[in-house]
C-alpha cells in the first residue's frame, strides 16, 4: 500500500516496476512470453529478425551469477492482506483484463517455436489503398470467416465457403491472424456488401511479404491497424 501511495505522487518509483503492463502491451501488436526459448521467438516475430541473436545481459534473471533481487532483499509476500490486494487489483486492473487471458490461452507452439502473442485491441479500418485492385497471389492467405455467408460460388481451390460478410470482418479476421501484416483485399462493396465473381472472398497479406497490385474487379485492398 506504502508502494502505491508513494507512486500516486511520484510516476518515476520505482521506474517500470509500478506502471501497470498494460501501458506498454497496449502499444504493441505482438507479444512474446519470456520462455527459455525467447531467442528462437524473437527469430520467428519477423523475417527480419531471423539472424538475430540475443546475449545474456541480465544474469540475475537467467540465474548465472547472483540469485535475483526476491532471495538478495528476502522479498515476500508476506505483507499482502485483503485490503492491499484490493488496492493492486485495482491499481493493475487492465493488466488482468488484457494480459491475464492471453497466460489463460497458454503459449502455442509452432516447429518447436514458442510464437508470439497477438495483443487483442480493437482494430481501425485504414483508408482505402485502391478500388478494383487486388495483390498478385504470392504471399496471400485465404481467412474465412466462422459464420460464413451465403453469396458463392467460394475462392478457386477452396474446400470451405470462403464468403466473408463485409470488408470490416476481413479486417478483424486479419488481425486475430498472426501471420497476417496489417494489409488486406476483399472482394466486395461497402453498401452491396460481398459481389464479384467470387463474394467476400477475404484475403491478408502475409507477414515479410508486400501486396503487388493489379487490376481486379470488384476488389478493394485497404489497410487496417490496432488501436487499444
Amino acid at each position: 500500500a506504502a508502494a502505491l501511495n508513494k507512486f500516486k505522487d511520484d510516476e518515476w518509483f520505482p521506474h517500470c516496476h509500478m506502471v501497470p503492463q498494460w501501458c506498454y502491451a497496449s502499444s504493441v501488436d505482438y507479444m512474446l512470453p519470456l520462455t527459455g526459448d525467447l531467442n528462437n521467438s524473437v527469430q520467428a516475430l519477423h523475417p527480419d529478425l531471423a539472424r538475430l541473436d540475443l546475449r545474456y545481459e541480465n544474469t540475475e534473471s537467467a540465474g548465472l551469477a547472483i540469485p535475483g533481487p526476491c532471495d538478495r532483499f528476502n522479498i515476500t509476500n508476506d505483507c499482502i492482506n485483503s485490503t492491499n490486494l484490493q488496492a493492486l487489483h485495482e491499481h493493475f486492473r487492465d493488466d488482468f483484463a488484457n494480459i491475464d487471458p492471453l497466460f489463460e490461452r497458454g503459449t502455442i507452439v509452432k516447429d518447436g517455436v514458442v510464437q508470439p502473442w497477438r495483443i487483442p485491441g480493437r482494430f481501425v479500418l485504414g483508408r482505402i489503398i485502391k478500388n478494383d485492385t487486388k495483390c498478385e497471389n504470392t504471399g496471400m492467405r485465404t481467412l474465412l470467416s466462422p459464420s460464413p455467408c451465403d453469396k458463392g460460388p467460394s475462392a478457386p481451390g477452396a474446400s470451405k465457403p470462403t464468403c466473408v460478410g463485409s470488408i470490416e470482418e476481413c479486417a478483424r479476421l486479419a488481425a486475430r491472424d498472426l501471420n497476417c501484416s496489417a494489409v488486406i483485399d476483399y472482394w466486395g462493396g461497402d453498401d452491396e456488401g460481398p459481389t464479384g465473381a467470387f463474394p467476400g472472398w477475404c484475403r491478408c497479406v502475409l507477414r515479410g511479404h508486400r501486396c503487388k497490385l493489379r487490376f481486379g474487379k470488384g476488389f478493394r485492398v485497404a489497410s487496417f491497424r490496432l488501436d487499444s
